[in-house]
């Protein structure tokens, strides 16, 4: 070419492609670069992203590195609020309402009135009550809303003197004391005791502190004689005794066992029951499971004819068990026989509530005077107690076969 340059528009679009060429593999270069020296999002190496969006959030999804944030105060605990249905049991659907079972599926159901507390659990006769052993009758079931279900006789002669803290509904003056065994029945042994022995000596020390109390006290027996269990309850009935309590030591095989136990006429389905019988043993029993030297070993329920036949509200205790050396032991102790003494007493007093004898000024006591007042007349008084009529009636009369001993159970002897 032997002219001057001319800038020609081919020559323009020439220059203009291989412009945008070299541009195009400078790009590629940086991309390359950039998989080389910056980690992979997705990889371990690199940062977690924030899960919320923010100022920290952008620079991270740009790849960008910012220090972190200085440290924040913890917000203070907020007090937990109390849902609108916490002080409403949960309905049956609620996940709350579900009760919780132990390791062999059984569930615990709760029984409350006030300031008492019946537990039991699902397919066992063993419940607690304020922190006392109570032996059911009878297995108890627990429904899915945690709720006992209990036979209609254990709810009235269980549960409801139980929950309602039941006391005496009328005056309490007049009790009768019975040791038992005695004369050519000797009752149980021990290693060096015979009960009748030991059920006397304690009836004996009870009365006179029953009596220091204000109470008319009799016994079936004030020596070593032999007196018909069936005879026993009739005496009751006969003085017009407003309670009758039953005074024995226990053995059984296994000689670890011990511990005080309270006996209350089992209910049987279809026949009468005084929720009273309950109620007394179980102030006795409270007041012994706080004392007894071998522990608590509940209250107990059994169909013994001395209960079956009484004519007003009965108990049977078990003060403890001759065959278990500790035991017998407190037996034979004047220490500790006297803490019985006072237990017994005392639940004799939680029973009768405000009806237990008041001193007078004179020294005497008020419903002494009107228990002897009543004796002393042709008959027993036919006024009734809040519409329950008065012991010594044959109203009061419990039915029901027994063969005059001991249900074999929790290594209880026979009677």
């Amino acid at each position: 070419m032997t002219g001057p340059f001319r800038f020609t528009p081919l020559f323009a679009a020439i220059i203009a492609a291989a412009v945008a060429a070299a541009a195009a593999n400078a790009g590629c270069g940086n991309t390359i670069a950039d998989r080389r020296y910056r980690p992979d999002p997705a990889s371990a190496d690199s940062p977690a992203r924030p899960s919320h969006r923010g100022a920290s959030g952008a620079a991270a999804e740009t790849g960008i590195r910012k220090s972190p944030d200085p440290p924040t105060a913890p917000e203070p605990p907020q007090p937990a609020r109390m849902p609108d249905s916490a002080t409403t049991p949960p309905g049956p659907a609620s996940p709350a309402a579900k009760p919780q079972a132990d390791r062999n599926g059984r569930r615990t159901g709760i029984l409350t009135r006030g300031e008492h507390r019946l537990t039991v659990k699902s397919g066992s006769n063993r419940a607690d009550c304020d922190g006392v052993l109570v032996v059911l009758p009878a297995e108890v079931e627990v429904n899915a809303a945690g709720r006992p279900v209990l036979p209609p006789e254990l709810q009235e002669a269980v549960a409801g003197p139980l929950l309602t803290g039941l006391t005496a509904a009328g005056p309490v003056r007049h009790l009768m004391l019975d040791p038992g065994h005695g004369g050519h029945d000797p009752g149980t042994r021990g290693k060096n005791s015979v009960e009748k022995q030991l059920n006397l000596a304690f009836a004996q020390e009870l009365s006179a502190e029953l009596r220091r109390r204000g109470y008319r006290v009799s016994l079936t027996r004030s020596r070593d004689e032999f007196v018909p269990l069936s005879r026993r309850p009739a005496l009751a009935e006969q003085l017009n005794c407003d309670l009758f309590i039953s005074l024995h030591h226990n053995y059984a095989a296994a000689s670890d066992v011990r511990g005080a136990e309270t006996y209350a006429l089992a209910p049987s389905p279809g026949q009468s029951y005084r929720p009273e019988n309950c109620a007394l043993a179980w102030q006795l029993q409270k007041k012994l499971a706080a004392v007894a030297p071998g522990g608590d070993r509940g209250l107990r329920f059994a169909r013994f004819k001395v209960l079956t036949l009484a004519a007003m509200p009965a108990a049977l205790i078990e003060l403890g068990f001759l065959s278990n050396a500790d035991d017998e032991k407190a037996a034979m102790s004047a220490d500790d026989r006297r803490s019985l003494v006072m237990a017994v007493a005392a639940g004799i007093d939680a029973y009768a509530g405000d009806f237990k004898p008041v001193r007078t000024a004179s020294g005497g006591t008020e419903s002494t005077a009107k228990s002897e007042a009543a004796t002393a007349g042709s008959g027993p008084s036919a006024t009734s107690r809040n519409g329950v009529p008065p012991s010594g009636t044959s109203a009061w009369k419990q039915s029901g076969a027994n063969d005059g001993k001991k249900i074999p159970q929790s290594g209880i002897s026979l009677k």
